[in-house]
């Protein structure tokens, strides 16, 4: 019998543990100005820059990464500069989350709820 009881006991409590509540992100966000240049370089390859101006809403979650996609992966992460507010970016990864993308970790300068942040990248070249 109290075997039994120890086994309803374990049986109770995992139920009650796998109940526990998860939080997740808040993304709420508008992009009010994007700029996006591509050139053509002489050497027949290109460089991408975008500028764009996100509008953090009061209620979301901080914006501490930004994914941009790419139209294949033939450029060098290392060749990238970011900033954001004018202040750089070093956190330059391939993005789990986009293909072919880019993932920008924003650090200290992620953009705060409220707020607005004006997010530049510039990639030098991207082969065909």
């Amino acid at each position: 019998m109290t075997r039994r009881i120890f086994l309803l006991f374990c049986v109770f409590v995992l139920l009650a543990v796998s109940f526990v509540p998860a939080s997740a992100q808040t993304y709420y966000f508008q992009i009010e100005k994007s700029d996006i240049n591509l050139f053509i370089n002489p050497d027949g390859t290109a460089s991408v820059e975008y500028t764009l101006v996100f509008y953090n809403e009061p209620s979301a979650d901080p914006i501490e990464y930004v994914d941009i996609g790419m139209p294949n992966t033939n450029y060098d992460l290392g060749s990238i500069t970011a900033e954001v507010d004018g202040k750089t970016i070093t956190d330059i990864t391939s993005s789990p989350y986009v293909s072919n993308g880019i993932a920008f970790g924003l650090g200290s300068n992620a953009i705060q709820p409220g707020q607005r942040g004006t997010f530049h990248f510039f990639l030098p070249e991207i082969n065909g």
